[in-house]
């Protein structure tokens, strides 16, 4: 190979020499390259070698798949159920150890952000802007990597105490796995994004429990921002709407509006350029010939979110932290874990554990 290198020419059997330029494509991590590079007597291949630094990813969307691409995961592994969430709170916690700390950003409101979420008054040249200085300081070629997070799931699901490894439970293998092992990253940094995980995690787990306490929780969501949007445009345009009971042109209801707009905290003088802006984003997509879905915007999800909860945050504070519950809360509460099992992907042990967390932090 060296000689091909060096020569560009190459014998093939009986045949004379042939031109040939000569290209190699391999990959290693940082601690082997370094191992060759110090080696002298591959001082001929040194200068040769066009080196290429990949970072880890950074999307926890990603680092998902990249872990069910290495588990090959189907639903179940080693005989094992893996509840909903657990290995996102995995990937939250490994990218978390991989991202540069910035002055204005917390780990939480990155990890959020360069997932493709968006973030309440953040706009898009603003996390561009963030993620360029963070390029330059390195962000990415630091951190755990996915082997060893797949490690401390491994030692989730070795664990006899439990039949399927929960969020909680990963949690917990990732505390003691990393506080054990890993050494080449500051302990304050594994501490951060631990707790950038945890308090993602624990918004989480409190919204899984709120949608199964609503009935039809995606229908009525989408219903009651198709609502908003169908009075916002008529307010602006100065243009009436149809009951939908008695079929009348009637003027557009302002309490619907007001509903919203007080759950996020928009003053009045405010409403009007919100209401603006909600019609121009769903103008903007259906003119792409798209439908602009209840969770696309982050202060109208928040907003509906916080309206649909609103009348069953009680409701959920009581099933959920009761130790003796009446035959009414009971029936409630199997009727939520049936909806966690049926519809989201949870098992017995999971689904109770779930409402024994959320039932915990609704107490704290």
């Amino acid at each position: 190979l060296l000689t091909l290198a060096q020569e560009r020419k190459i014998k093939v059997g009986r045949f004379g020499l042939f031109d040939a330029d000569e290209a190699i494509i391999a990959h290693t991590n940082e601690n082997e390259f370094e191992r060759f590079v110090s080696n002298k007597a591959y001082e001929a291949l040194h200068n040769r070698v066009l080196l290429i630094k990949v970072p880890y990813n950074l999307t926890v969307t990603q680092e998902i798949r990249t872990y069910e691409k290495m588990m090959n995961l189907g639903g179940q592994t080693l005989g094992k159920h893996i509840a909903p969430n657990t290995l996102k709170v995995a990937a939250m916690f490994g990218v978390g150890t991989r991202l540069v700390r910035d002055a204005k950003f917390s780990i939480k409101e990155k990890l959020t952000l360069y997932d493709g979420k968006e973030l309440p008054d953040v706009q898009q040249r603003e996390i561009n802007r963030v993620r360029e200085l963070a390029r330059k300081q390195g962000e990415g070629f630091q951190g755990i990597s996915p082997r060893h997070i797949l490690d401390a799931l491994s030692y989730a699901m070795a664990s006899d105490k439990e039949p399927c490894v929960t969020p909680t439970a990963m949690l917990r293998a990732i505390r003691e796995s990393f506080e054990q092992h890993i050494t080449q990253v500051k302990n304050q940094d594994l501490l951060e994004a631990l707790k950038a995980t945890h308090e993602l995690y624990d918004e989480a787990a409190k919204n899984e429990i709120q949608r199964a306490f609503v009935d039809s929780f995606q229908d009525a969501a989408q219903l009651l921002y198709d609502n908003y949007l169908e009075h916002a445009e008529a307010r602006i345009m100065h243009a009436t709407v149809k009951d939908p009971v008695t079929g009348e042109e009637v003027e557009p209801n302002e309490k619907i509006l007001q509903d919203l707009e007080k759950a996020l905290g928009i003053s009045d003088a405010a409403a009007t350029a919100f209401r603006q802006e909600m019609v121009n984003k769903s103008g903007a997509m259906a003119r792409r010939g798209q439908t602009l879905g209840w969770d696309a915007h982050p202060k109208m999800k928040e907003a509906i979110e916080k309206k649909l909860f609103a009348d069953v945050a009680n409701l959920v504070k009581v099933t959920t932290s009761t130790k003796v519950l009446n035959d009414q809360q009971k029936n409630r509460v199997m009727e939520v874990k049936r909806r966690l099992i049926d519809d989201m992907g949870y098992c017995e042990h999971c689904s109770q554990e779930l409402l024994d967390y959320v039932g915990y932090l609704l107490t704290k």
